[in-house]
């Protein structure tokens, strides 16, 4: 039987500098989507997904030792609760 962690209350991070294989790994251990990705002074400078890792490293073929998550990353994070109207939603994506 597989034990689940809750990671609820915790938030992730990796230093943009990171090389894209420690942020799947980051994730996979964490068992996480995402991670909040942070500048050297340790400020909010975006997230990466496992759809940003899928998209822009895997599917053109980088190698992701040596693919930086700056280069990968989303930097212009647009999010809303899961109160907002889909129609509402749909307009701030």
């Amino acid at each position: 039987m597989q034990q689940t962690t809750d990671t609820t209350s915790q938030i992730f991070t990796i230093n943009c500098n990171a090389t894209v294989e420690a942020a799947a790994t980051e994730m996979s251990v964490n068992n996480v989507g995402c991670l909040v990705v942070t500048d050297d002074e340790d400020k909010y400078a975006g997230i990466i997904t496992e759809r940003d890792i899928i998209n822009r490293a895997i599917a053109p073929s980088k190698d992701l030792g040596a693919t930086l998550v700056a280069e990968i990353m989303t930097s212009n994070v647009v999010w809303c609760s899961p109160q907002t109207p889909t129609s509402e939603a749909r307009a701030i994506m």
